[in-house]
């Protein structure tokens, strides 16, 4: 299964979650003039009719592609049974939408279910790649899978925090909602809610600590492919989408309290949200920018750095999904339905391309090792039987790498290493060795 039919399903995706999100955060908050009831109907059930269709195609094209890679059993029940799940998700929406467009009203315990079974999903896959990852970095010590270990750590209690608070109010929620309801007593009796919005904050910006770090280790790799321009760009670029959201909200704070009341809701929510957006670009960048250097074949490497890529822009748009009960109808269809496939995406990117980084780190370590212990093979290699021997030492040497047989990726494609790719690497581990000595 090639990139072309994965990859072009992915920024709908992410459009239409992240419209769905903000028009139901602004007309929650009355930031911009309340919709008629068929307008309101009609957008709602459009945006997330758009996204249902999207999910299912994604579903259909992700679980055969995984079944191919031939990840183990394991890997392969957790896609069927999120396949399932994600399918009820989508149900249980579809469900509560025809209800209120026939009768004008919904029981909430269906669309809340649906809820709770997203963030499950997404809390059992972001747990699962976190004790994947910090289990690999137990036996190979390799820096960048730790980083990128405690970000799902962080990620997975982020979500659980979050699941819990939603809980809380979830319990207080009207059991049927219409036109004229009003949804929840007051969000002051739910239990430690203010103490969870603290706890989601504090571990929001540990994730942020781990990630930024992992993807400077991560590109650090590869400066000289890369450039230091680039890498030094795609270094700070994390930190501008946050400082320019806070920087927007004390300009916001500092005028005057009358005027700034409507101006936050509008600029500070489009802000916030457009912050996930652009923060899940530039962290999924480094796989985008390593996957154009990395050797080998072509659907090893690039379509799970790409997947990679995806799941994380997706996830950042969807991790901060609610469905807003407090609207008629309520909006979140989109982004929350979405929440469960975003993390299977990203375990799914993150799962493969780790592994794929880690084996070409591991190759070229091995190859500047051999070529320093015996600088001999560097005047030989002119020759054609040692270029020979070099290749097939190469080849076993990838094959061996103790990253990709954690994962069980398909060795044969590992094999198809063609002699020009070999010799590439070879060109490129001299250049190192010549750079260092030169700055030696």
């Amino acid at each position: 299964m090639d990139n072309k039919r994965v990859h072009p399903f992915f920024m709908p995706l992410v459009a239409v979650a992240d419209i769905d999100q903000i028009l139901g955060q602004l007309v929650l908050r009355q930031a911009i003039p309340p919709f008629t009831p068929i307008v309101s109907d009609f957008l709602v059930s459009a945006i997330s009719i758009a996204a249902f269709a999207i999910q299912a195609i994604l579903i259909f094209i992700l679980y055969r592609m995984i079944r191919k890679v031939r990840l183990g059993r394991m890997i392969n029940r957790i896609s069927l049974i999120f396949s399932a799940t994600q399918l009820t998700i989508i149900s249980l929406f579809t469900f509560t939408i025809v209800q209120f467009l026939l009768f004008s009203y919904y029981h909430t315990a269906v669309p809340a279910l649906g809820e709770q079974l997203a963030y499950f999903w997404a809390i059992f896959l972001t747990g699962l790649l976190a004790a994947r990852l910090l289990t690999w970095f137990r036996s190979s010590r390799e820096i960048t899978m730790l980083l990128y270990g405690l970000f799902a750590v962080f990620l997975t209690l982020y979500m659980v925090t979050r699941t819990f608070a939603r809980t809380q109010l979830l319990l207080d929620l009207n059991p049927i909602m219409d036109s004229q309801s009003h949804p929840f007593n007051s969000i002051g009796g739910v239990p430690y809610f203010i103490q969870l919005v603290n706890a989601e904050a504090v571990l929001d910006i540990l994730g942020f600590l781990s990630i930024w770090s992992a993807s400077i280790l991560l590109l650090l790799h590869y400066t000289r492919k890369l450039g230091k321009g680039v890498v030094i760009s795609a270094c700070a670029l994390p930190v501008v989408p946050p400082t320019i959201a806070y920087v927007v909200l004390v300009l916001i704070y500092a005028t005057n309290a009358d005027e700034a009341a409507d101006t936050f809701f509008k600029v500070g929510t489009i802000t916030f949200l457009l912050q996930g957006l652009a923060s899940g670009i530039i962290f999924g960048l480094p796989f985008l920018l390593i996957g154009s250097k990395l050797k080998g074949n072509t659907l090893v490497v690039r379509k799970y750095l790409l997947i990679a890529f995806a799941g994380m822009v997706l996830f950042h748009v969807t991790n901060l999904s609610a469905l807003e009960f407090t609207l008629f109808p309520p909006y979140g269809f989109a982004s929350v339905s979405s929440l469960p496939i975003s993390a299977y995406v990203l375990f799914i990117g993150i799962y493969l391309s780790v592994a794929v980084v880690a084996s070409d780190v591991n190759l070229r370590a091995n190859i500047r090792k051999l070529l320093v212990e015996d600088p001999k093979i560097l005047n030989q290699l002119a020759d054609a039987e040692m270029q020979k021997q070099m290749h097939q030492h190469i080849k076993t040497l990838l094959i061996k790498a103790e990253a990709i047989q954690r994962v069980g990726l398909d060795k044969s494609s590992l094999e198809s290493l063609s002699e020009e790719e070999i010799k590439d690497y070879i060109s490129d581990v001299m250049e190192e060795i010549h750079g260092s000595r030169k700055n030696a």
